[in-house]
């Protein structure tokens, strides 16, 4: 009589099947464990692209912010440069209002000075003309100005010519720099001789300058003036006819502040290094994570470039300047860092689950021979398929993250505010620029407010008028000329571009508004025909 399975099932095994039977569980298990391990190897890899992905792009947008900052300063720079260019003999006052205008649109920066040309023989009578100005007992001066924040360096020794400064704003707190010379400083003098080559800005090396009763590392920024019927034939002709020099003081703290400021959620660390000279690199500054590091609490060099994940070499002002990163202490993969770890755990625990089914059905071989190989199969497609999943997962959510970022850092790359509102007068975006014109700090601070409630009221009442018309008749307004009065003395002139936003069954569901400061053209006009008419008066 024939054996049936259950009569087999319940005969003692022999020595062979027992080893078949461990051999096929301890195969399972090792098929199980590398798909597992594969797959968790390729998803982590995945995500290392990814994170490196994501820590690329937060370096970029801090050196675009960089480049962003600095070429608004050497415009602002030009911009001062062209009035002396207009008026060689600008006074204090129409300088004042002039570097007011022009400075609310930079940040970082600890001040914008004028220092004139003045030879030997006419400095007697410069430094009469700028006491008679009211600089009481003003004198050009040298030395060291970190060593005596609270006295006057001493008088100037006799030179050929010298650079004084005697226009600086702000004045307040920068007093004891009026009348100091530049000249007097190798490494100023010598920034200041390197202008003269093509006639653009250069950065000094750095210098520590006396910043709120404390001293900390800055540098200048300097740009030659010219007469204005100059036309430069070679570095000798523009040092002869050079008429001074516009300056801009950067302390590297505030500088970097500044930058990190323009980088939404930064979490970089970030060291800056004046390469200049090779042999003496020089720590000017440290950022951890947006906020600079106080010079007394700098990090060790050698430990920073321990865990450095990127270097960059950049020219500044002809100076090389080494930006050192590294990723945060908080640097945060986010969820997505637990994919390829539970894509391990899953695998796993299906080997061991196969691998317990495979023991327990040791009697039956051809049947858990059999299974074995569908389950094998089962748990390839799956991992296959869940990698699959995966790595659509991790695409869709890069491709979202690009697309944010790129909306974002085009919005906030644009000059003018721009701000959208939903139906009910909320806003529902705005880019840096609006913050800025709003007074306000990050834009995320005030969204889903009415734009009525945000900012001065004359200016949040000349944003919102006009709104609801368009809401309804659903016709742009473009290029519409408004003023806001927010204080006696300032005036802010807008060209206001009001667009409907519809949604896909055609309905008006907001508004798209582009605002542009003109107030600095309507005043360069008025001054442009001001001084059209003093010319044609003068004629």
């Amino acid at each position: 009589m024939p054996h049936t399975l259950d009569a087999v099932s319940t005969q003692p095994r022999t020595n062979a099947e027992e080893g078949r039977s461990f051999s096929r569980v301890w195969l399972t298990s090792l098929v199980g464990l590398a798909i597992s391990f594969t797959l968790f190897l390729l998803l982590e890899k995945q995500e290392q692209r990814r994170d490196d992905f994501e820590f690329q792009a937060q370096v970029a947008t801090y050196l675009g912010a960089l480049q962003e900052h600095r070429n608004g300063s050497e415009d602002l720079l030009r911009e001062l440069r062209a009035l002396f260019f207009q008026n060689p003999k600008l006074g204090r006052q129409l300088f004042t209002n002039a570097v007011q205008d022009l400075a609310i649109r930079m940040d970082g920066m600890q001040a914008i000075a004028w220092a004139p040309r003045v030879t030997s023989v006419g400095r007697a009578g410069f430094e009469q003309a700028a006491r008679e100005e009211g600089l009481a007992d003003f004198q050009i001066v040298e030395g060291d100005l970190t060593h005596q924040p609270r006295e006057r360096p001493t008088r100037a020794r006799e030179r050929p010519e010298y650079f004084p400064l005697l226009f600086i704003e702000p004045t307040a707190g920068n007093e004891l720099a009026l009348g100091y010379d530049l000249a007097s400083q190798p490494s100023i003098q010598n920034s200041l001789l390197r202008t003269h080559e093509d006639g653009g800005a250069e950065v000094s090396g750095p210098i520590h300058l006396p910043y709120h009763q404390t001293v900390k590392i800055g540098v200048l920024a300097a740009m030659p003036v010219y007469f204005p019927d100059f036309v430069p034939t070679s570095r000798v002709d523009r040092v002869q006819h050079n008429q001074g020099y516009v300056v801009a003081v950067f302390i590297i703290d505030e500088l970097m502040n500044a930058v990190a400021a323009r980088t939404p959620d930064l979490r970089l660390d970030v060291m800056l290094l004046d390469a200049t000279q090779p042999d003496a690199a020089a720590v000017m500054g440290v950022s951890i994570q947006g906020k600079a590091v106080p010079e007394a609490n700098l990090p060790d060099r050698a430990l920073f470039q321990k865990r450095r994940d990127h270097h960059q070499e950049v020219n500044i002002g002809g100076r090389k300047m080494i930006f050192e990163f590294r990723r945060g202490t908080d640097w945060n993969r986010g969820l997505s860092r637990w994919i390829s770890v539970s894509a391990l755990c899953v695998g796993l625990l299906l080997t061991g689950i196969l691998a317990q089914v495979v023991h327990s059905s040791g009697e039956k071989a051809r049947q858990i021979e059999a299974m074995v190989r569908v389950r094998t199969a089962e748990l390839a497609q799956t991992n296959a398929k869940l990698g699959a999943e995966v790595a659509d997962r991790i695409e869709a959510q890069n491709q979202l993250a690009r697309e944010r970022n790129l909306l974002y850092t085009l919005l906030n790359r644009l000059p003018d505010p721009v701000h959208v509102t939903d139906r009910q007068g909320n806003y529902v975006l705005a880019n840096d620029a609006h913050a800025r014109l709003l007074q306000q700090g990050d834009p995320a601070g005030f969204l889903g407010k009415p734009v009525r409630e945000v900012g001065p009221a004359s200016l949040a009442e000349t944003l919102a008028a006009g709104s609801d018309e368009v809401l309804h008749s659903g016709k742009a307004i473009l290029g519409q000329e408004s003023t806001a009065i927010l204080s006696r003395d300032q005036v802010l002139s807008l060209e206001l571009s009001k667009l409907p936003l519809r949604d896909a069954h055609g309905g008006i569901d907001g508004l798209l508004v582009i605002s542009r400061d003109v107030t600095q053209f309507k005043r360069t006009e008025t001054e442009k025909h001001e001084f059209a008419r003093r010319l044609q008066e003068t004629q």
